[in-house]
């Protein structure tokens, strides 16, 4: 659960019962590129296995919206962790975003232009694919909250 205290956003987790609220959501995927996918770009499902395989996403088709945001840097067939829902964090996210941090409290969609970027404001031309993929904590902190994308 995600509760801002005024200050930050928080993540709560627990519950009552037994019950838990899960605070993050990841898969083990295998990187499909020829290069490395770095640190916090978005990635799509490319081929089904297990784990599958992803590429980076990118909002030029539907087929490339993304489906979570790499944990860690992947080489070429590197098995890796991709989050769904939950926090990334890294000191400098210049490879995703071309800056080294990210606003805080701003919300980054799926990057049109390129492959693995993430934008701070959503696409806005006739056919394009919106596609919110979370919200900067601070700095350093990236909430992923991927939502479904739809096509203006």
């Amino acid at each position: 659960l995600l509760v801002y205290n005024g200050a930050n956003f928080v993540l709560v987790s627990g519950g009552t019962g037994g019950t838990s609220i899960a605070t993050s959501v990841s898969f083990s995927a295998i990187n499909g590129e020829a290069f490395t996918i770095k640190k916090g770009q978005p990635v799509k499902l490319f081929s089904t296995g297990n784990p599958p395989t992803v590429k980076l996403a990118q909002a030029n088709s539907a087929s490339n919206c993304a489906y979570g945001i790499a944990a860690a840097d992947a080489a070429t067939t590197a098995t890796f962790s991709v989050v769904k829902l939950g926090l990334v964090t890294q000191a400098d996210w210049t490879d995703v975003t071309g800056s080294t941090n990210l606003t805080f409290n701003q919300e980054y969609w799926l990057g049109q232009g390129a492959a693995g970027v993430l934008d701070a404001a959503p696409p806005a031309g006739a056919g394009d694919i919106i596609h919110s993929l979370g919200r900067a904590f601070s700095d350093d902190d990236f909430y992923v909250n991927i939502l479904d994308y739809y096509q203006i």
